[in-house]
Parts: structure tokens; C-alpha cells; sequence
């Protein structure tokens, strides 16, 4: 908590759109009451019918993948860029009643 790289991680029901908003997974962590986490918590739609694979342990490397496209991309970026490159973009807009508490 309160590393500059820390990524937290929950898990979404489903990959949510602005007319079709996600859920927290009723299985995932949530973000909680602590500022410096919520600031560094990230949610993403793990489809678990479509890969057998569920909850925070498959939404982790799912946000490890994305870094690692923003790092081949941008071979200049620091860690530090590259976490608040994943952080900056979030969207929320497509989360059913956002609450940094719930979904950071």
C-alpha cells in the first residue's frame, strides 16, 4: 500500500458498457475504505463461462497483460508511467453505481 506500482485487483462479472453496466463479481475483493488503495485498485470482466476461469486470480494477469502491451508499446515508459498509464484510463462509466469503495 502506497507504492507507486502497487496495482490491486477485483474482478467483474462481465465487461461492462455505458448502456450495459458490469457488477463486482459477488467472488472479488473489493476496494475498501483506504484512500491509497482505492487509488490503485482495478477492476476487469473476467467471463468466466466463456474461459472456466474466474475471480481475481484470472483478472490479475489479465492487468498484467495490459501493462505489458503499454510496456512493448512504449519502451520508454517507466513502471511507475505504465501503472498510472492502467490507473489514468480506468473507466467508470460503464460500472453499475460506481463507488471507489467497491471498484476503486
Amino acid at each position: 500500500i502506497g507504492k507507486p506500482t502497487a496495482i490491486f485487483v477485483g474482478a467483474l462479472s462481465s465487461n461492462g458498457t455505458t448502456t450495459n453496466k458490469a457488477q463486482l463479481a459477488w467472488y472479488s475483493d473489493y476496494a475498501g475504505s483506504n484512500a491509497l488503495v482505492q487509488s490503485h485498485f482495478l477492476v476487469v470482466g473476467v467471463e468466466g463461462d466463456k474461459t472456466g476461469l474466474y475471480g481475481t486470480s484470472f483478472a490479475a494477469p489479465i492487468i498484467s497483460g495490459y501493462a505489458a502491451i503499454i510496456g512493448s508499446k512504449f519502451t520508454s515508459a517507466t513502471p511507475v508511467q505504465i501503472t498510472n498509464d492502467l490507473l489514468n484510463t480506468a473507466r467508470t462509466d460503464t460500472l453499475v453505481n460506481y463507488n471507489p469503495a467497491v471498484y476503486g
